[in-house]
């Protein structure tokens, strides 16, 4: 599965990527990495550091990040987890 569009949400630290597949079926949200234990994708994305929270359904994943996170340093460290979905 590859990203295909990012879109801006009304948060600054969190953003909203659509994917070209279908995540699995029912909607994944997790606020740290310890409520991510059991799921491989938001672990993987947790792991990258300065990140707040995970959710994903049907197309699409929004990350939030911390105030002090990088969206240019992130980017590349959640296509790549993405990408293994």
């Amino acid at each position: 599965m590859q990203i295909i569009d990012t879109q801006p949400t009304p948060n600054p630290n969190a953003v909203k990527f659509i994917v070209n597949g279908m995540f699995p079926a029912g909607s994944h949200a997790f606020m740290s990495a310890a409520e991510a234990e059991k799921d491989a994708l938001a672990q993987e994305i947790f792991a990258l550091g300065n990140i707040t929270s995970v959710f994903y359904m049907n197309n699409f994943l929004t990350v939030s990040k911390t105030p002090s996170g990088d969206w240019n340093n992130l980017r590349d460290g959640i296509l790549a987890a993405v990408s293994k979905v």
